[in-house]
């Protein structure tokens, strides 16, 4: 199971975890994923490592799409979406998901 990794991960003190995301079928022995949804289950089993993606293909998703998908996972994990590949974790830097709000007059 995935989650388990993912709280080891967190529990041995690794600074980040990651995922891929791709819709064609995924290498042997490893299982192909939505990345945005994948990060907002990292971000229900663990509590402090940062999560990120290794590639994100936004060429399969409108930018709106995927700027909601991220700002759910942004606000699951309480912030901890980084935006720095998972060799680099001291680089990692948090993306800044910026909500518009409207107020009613």
């Amino acid at each position: 199971m995935p989650s388990a990794s993912w709280r080891a991960a967190e529990e041995e003190g690794f600074a980040i975890v990651s995922c891929f995301d791709d819709i064609s079928p995924a290498p042997a022995g490893l299982a192909a994923w939505n990345a945005p949804s994948l990060l907002t289950a990292m971000a229900g089993v663990t509590e402090t490592i940062a999560l990120a993606v290794d590639v994100l293909n936004i060429s399969i998703r409108h930018p709106f799409l995927l700027a909601g998908q991220l700002a759910v996972a942004q606000a699951a994990s309480g912030g901890r979406v980084a935006s720095a590949p998972p060799s680099q974790p001291a680089q990692a830097k948090k993306v800044r998901i910026v909500s518009l709000r409207t107020t009613r007059a």
